[in-house]
This record gives C-alpha cells, sequence and structure tokens, in this order.
C-alpha cells in the first residue's frame, strides 16, 4: 500500500500536465478528421491529421523534457517529498506518451476506425501489465511500475502515430482530391476549434484539484 501511493503520487503531476500539452489539437483532430472525410476532402483530412500529430509529438516531447528536468524541483517544493524525484523523473515517460496516445486515439475515432482505437488501448493495456510485472519480480517495485506504465502509453502511441504518419494518411492523399493544407494553416485551424475546449479543460483540473485540496481539510 505504501509503494502504490508513492507511485499515485509520482504520477499525479504528468497526469496533470498532460492537458496543458494538448491545445485543443486532440478534440479537433476527431472533428476535422471525420469533417473533411465526409465531404471527400481527403487531402486536406490527411494534411490536418499529419500536422496535428507532428505538433502533438513535439509539445509532449516539450513538456516532458521539462518534467524530467525540474522532477527534482518538484518533488521538493511542490509535493514536499524530495525522495521521488525520480519517480516524476520517469513520470515525464507516461506524459509523452499519454499526450500523444489521446491524439492518436482522437484520430482513429474521427476516421471511424474504432477498431483500431480498441486495439492500441489493448496494446497499453498488456504491455503495461507484462513489463511492470516483470520489472517488480526483478525487484524494482515503485519503479518498476512506473517505467511500465510509461512504457505502455509510449509502444501504444508509438504504433498508433506510425501508422497514422506512414500508412493512413498517404493512403488518404493518393485517394483523395483536391488541394493540400500547409502546416500553419492546419494548425490555426485546429487551435481556433479548439481553444474552448482546451480553456474549458483547464478550468476543469484546477477545479478538481481545489474540491480535492478542500475536501481533505474538512475532512
Amino acid at each position: 500500500p505504501e509503494n502504490y501511493g508513492l507511485y499515485s503520487l509520482a504520477l499525479t503531476v504528468p497526469t496533470f500536465l498532460v492537458p496543458f500539452s494538448d491545445i485543443g489539437i486532440s478534440p479537433a483532430l476527431t472533428r476535422f478528421s471525420a469533417k473533411l472525410r465526409s465531404e471527400g476532402e481527403e487531402r486536406k483530412a490527411a494534411s490536418l491529421i499529419k500536422t496535428g500529430i507532428t505538433f502533438k509529438l513535439l509539445t509532449s516531447l516539450l513538456f516532458s523534457a521539462l518534467l524530467a528536468l525540474f522532477s527534482q524541483d518538484i518533488a521538493t517544493r511542490v509535493l514536499k517529498r524530495p525522495g521521488i524525484g525520480l519517480l516524476i523523473r520517469l513520470g515525464s515517460l507516461y506524459l509523452f506518451g499519454q499526450a500523444v496516445f489521446e491524439a492518436v486515439n482522437s484520430t482513429y475515432v474521427g476516421l471511424d476506425k474504432t477498431e483500431k482505437s480498441g486495439l492500441l488501448m489493448n496494446v497499453q493495456a498488456i504491455t503495461k501489465i507484462v513489463i511492470s510485472l516483470l520489472l517488480i519480480l526483478l525487484g524494482l517495485g515503485v519503479i518498476g511500475a512506473t517505467m511500465g506504465t510509461g512504457l505502455g502509453f509510449l509502444l501504444a502511441s508509438g504504433i498508433g502515430s506510425t501508422l497514422l504518419l506512414l500508412r493512413a494518411t498517404p493512403n488518404m492523399h493518393r485517394r483523395g482530391h483536391g488541394n493540400n493544407l500547409d502546416f500553419s494553416r492546419c494548425l490555426r485551424l485546429m487551435i481556433a476549434y479548439g481553444k474552448p475546449l482546451y480553456i474549458l479543460s483547464l478550468l476543469l483540473c484546477f477545479f478538481s484539484q481545489y474540491f480535492f485540496k478542500l475536501k481533505r481539510t474538512f475532512l
């Protein structure tokens, strides 16, 4: 139970940062991949998916690097647990994998390929269980559990983004008609659509933390 508490605490920070790395890209990928594909604009949909996944990879990598860099400061000054700096640093794997996984999953939902979305979820869950148990049995304990969770999301998001960028979007481009959309236009389109949802998700994130602390105070 004590180690499980450390595991949950170590993943609190990356879980809190996942919504910050999105900027409304994930819901925009669902919206526009479905809309453009239904209108026969598959080349535009392919351009938008490439832009969204690439941008999400870059922003997730940036947030993960910042988390790894300041992990010890967060453990000491924010969580008041200087001994879990390494666990928070390993949580950066979870942050990167989970953030990219959300974008990939949202894209497959928009493309009406829910079977692939479900397959990636199964890959993530099985990988997490197998690697976590193996590392725990090897004596790594909570470190192994944290690494297993992160590697599960990394593998699933890696497979999903590779299939989208190297297989799905090239096929859509060959089948489609019309012009492509450039990177900046795709990005502006997605951010303009997803901004209200992004702001709402941040507010919900802050309020959930506030009410959780308030509940603990009164209990």
